[in-house]
């Protein structure tokens, strides 16, 4: 069940850390302006209305695009170069991860074939100069 309270709806067992956050995110993609025309404007609809525009809205937003990594490294090939260039040990890094220090030995072999380079030293070059870092 949902009650209105001082002017937001509570629903039971939700916490208002959950309102005031998605609050805050979408105050936070508007300017001032327009977060208080919104915000006025909002207020002034009837549950009818709210309801009708909550549906008229795009249920998928389009996901942002794919970051395009040099020489065609996944997400987590580059994160697993960004982190072995700044110098840290594959158990460093695995532990950063949560993965094994076997999956990061295969991510480097994978990187380094990818980019053909044959040292830590080569890849962290490459970051820098790849702007990875």
């Amino acid at each position: 069940m949902s009650e209105i309270s001082g002017g937001h709806i509570v629903r039971e067992g939700k916490s208002t850390i959950d309102y005031e956050r998605t609050l805050t995110v979408a105050r936070s993609r508007l300017d001032e302006a327009a977060w208080t025309a919104a915000w006025h404007e909002g207020r002034l609809m009837s549950l009818e209305q709210v309801i009708e525009y909550a549906l008229e809205q795009e249920t998928d937003p389009e996901p942002p695009a794919p970051v395009a990594y040099p020489a065609g490294l996944s997400d987590r090939e580059a994160e697993v170069l960004r982190l072995v260039a700044t110098g840290l040990t594959n158990a460093e890094v695995a532990g950063k991860l949560f993965l094994s220090s076997r999956t990061i030995e295969w991510y480097l072999g994978s990187i380094y074939r990818k980019v053909g380079l044959h040292s830590r030293t080569e890849a962290a070059r490459f970051a820098i100069e790849h702007g990875l870092l």
